[in-house]
């Protein structure tokens, strides 16, 4: 039986809408550790739908942009808080992002803004440069060099990740600059306005086979009955 497209269109959009998955855009959580001189703070500012996310942790430096140190708390000019490496350009700052049992989620890109020597001397003492590292749950998502004459803040990405985190699993997303051999240990850096974006899928496909309710029986009915119909009288 030839049925006609404009008939059972309809009917399939309906049945691929109860076959998906259900998404929620991008971002998946964000920090700004705080706007103004008396909301520092290092846990996220928003989180998606479905998952948590820790604070920072790494004994992360508060930096105030005003008293002198514009250069070291200002992101592109602005007032405000970052976070930093404190003495120990080594140290790791990282959070952990959790997934609940009744969602899964892809992480598809990272973002924030970096100052390095809390934009004073450079990043590497030894003028050779260092380099920026971000991990999510073990993978390096982006190596980058940090010369000695970088001083301002500058953004940062890494788009086109497809890292795929499991109902109630998890992700440890951490940022470190490794510096150079020779390099000065007691130079800083600061980050800003970090962000992971991405998508959080309700599931939708049942644990067992569930039988078509009445109503869509008989709807289905009607529309093999009209198309039947149809297809008589072209004939």
């Amino acid at each position: 039986m030839d049925i006609p497209g404009k008939l059972i269109r309809p009917l399939l959009i309906a049945v691929g809408a109860l076959a998906s998955a259900t998404a929620s855009a991008a971002p998946l959580v964000q920090f700004g550790f705080g706007p103004s001189q008396t909301a520092f703070t290092v846990t996220p500012d928003t989180v998606a739908s479905g998952l948590t996310a820790t604070a920072f942790t790494g004994a992360p430096d508060a930096i105030v942009g005003k008293a002198g140190q514009a250069a070291v708390g200002a992101t592109n000019g602005a007032v405000g808080f970052a976070v930093g490496s404190g003495v120990d350009v080594t140290r790791r700052l990282e959070f952990s992002l959790t997934v609940d049992a009744t969602h899964t989620a892809t992480i598809g890109g990272v973002s924030f803004t970096f100052c390095p020597n809390s934009c004073g001397s450079g990043a590497g003492g030894s003028g050779t440069p260092g380099t920026l590292q971000v991990m999510i749950g073990g993978t390096v998502v982006l190596s980058r060099s940090v010369a000695s004459t970088d001083t301002a803040w500058s953004s940062v990405n890494a788009t086109g990740l497809a890292l795929a985190v499991a109902a109630s699993g998890s992700a440890l997303v951490s940022v470190q600059f490794v510096p150079p051999a020779g390099g000065s240990i007691g130079q800083q850096w600061r980050i800003d306005d970090f962000a992971l974006d991405g998508a959080v899928v309700v599931p939708t496909t049942p644990s067992k086979k569930v039988p078509m309710p009445p109503w869509a029986l008989a709807a289905l009915a009607l529309l093999l009955m009209a198309a039947s119909v149809v297809a008589r009288r072209k004939a």
